[in-house]
């Protein structure tokens, strides 16, 4: 105990934010700090480990061997922090400072984001939200635990504390003016396409490709992307198929993007989307208030009935 009499405790958050961040400047903005006694916490805290703990790498900054270590520790010591003090207390959405990670893709980001950030400068004004693309993310690792939440399928992570709720359908799309492809695009005629399909990274694959391989289908793919929004906008002026979520299409606008919607030729089966999160955040009470607004956003967006026409 006499060895915790000195300790600076407000060196804890700012580890954090600087192992997170690995950068100075984002560290203060993170911390609501000066970048100068960013700064200086990052040099205590140097004296204190005996190490440097972010190296200069080019124009950034990489963890040194002990930071990586101490990643995860110091995340667990600051949500340990959180969720003592808010036990006994409320939480203040209006006077918050926190900043809020989600990863999401392209999808979740352009299908929820625009709301989830009216209502967090409406409710919580000087609240921060950051995004994180899932290109260099897995289901895997430690990521996990230094992020909010992740919007992804409802069935990757069945462990993991979840909510919200958001369904959406595939369909298919052509370019407006394709004379090549009529009202429908009969399965026998699919194959004689050339496709423009999208992909999300080599961490996971998406479902219509095992429902295309159970169902014996071999198409034509002379596409791919990892960007969901460019899909409609590869397939315009041209003579090929495209594959694109219901919602995110009526969000960008078929017409804008200079195709037409038709149902796809095969069964596919709908999709679901929910909020995931660490069980290190289940008793935040900042974290709880914070996936309810997610949720809300979900419930809000009116995806397409999966069962329409």
């Amino acid at each position: 105990m006499d060895e915790l009499r000195h300790i600076d405790w407000n060196l804890i958050p700012a580890l954090d934010a600087l192992l997170q961040e690995r950068n100075v400047s984002r560290a203060a903005r993170r911390l609501s700090i000066s970048q100068s006694a960013a700064s200086g916490a990052l040099a205590r805290l140097r004296r204190h480990f005996g190490d440097d703990l972010l190296d200069r790498q080019g124009n950034g900054y990489v963890l040194t061997p002990l930071a990586q270590l101490l990643v995860g520790p110091a995340r667990e010591a600051v949500g340990g922090v959180q969720d003592l003090m808010g036990s006994a207390g409320s939480f203040d959405a209006h006077a918050t400072t926190r900043e809020f990670v989600v990863v999401a893709s392209e999808y979740g980001q352009t299908l929820f984001g625009a709301a989830l950030i009216r209502r967090l400068r409406t409710a919580a004004p000087h609240a921060r939200l950051a995004f994180r693309g899932m290109s260099s993310t897995g289901t895997e690792g430690d990521w996990f635990s230094k992020v909010d939440g992740w919007i992804g399928p409802r069935d990757v992570m069945p462990d993991k504390p979840s909510s919200g709720l958001f369904s959406d359908r595939w369909v298919c799309i052509v370019d407006r003016d394709n004379t090549a492809v009529g009202e429908e695009l009969p399965l026998s005629s699919a194959y004689a396409h050339t496709w423009v399909l999208p992909t999300v990274s080599k961490h996971r694959d998406l479902p219509w490709r095992k429902r295309l391989l159970d169902h014996g289908i071999d198409l034509n793919i002379a596409v791919t992307t990892e960007s969901f929004g460019a899909v409609p906008y590869l397939v315009a002026g041209t003579e090929s198929v495209g594959l694109v979520q219901a919602a995110l299409l009526d969000r960008l606008g078929a017409a804008a993007a200079g195709v037409r919607m038709l149902e796809c030729p095969w069964i596919m089966p709908p999709l679901a989307f929910t909020l995931w999160w660490h069980e290190n955040r289940e008793h935040d009470l900042a974290h709880a208030w914070f996936r309810q607004q997610v949720a809300d956003c979900m419930s809000d967006a009116a995806a397409p009935d999966p069962g329409s026409g």
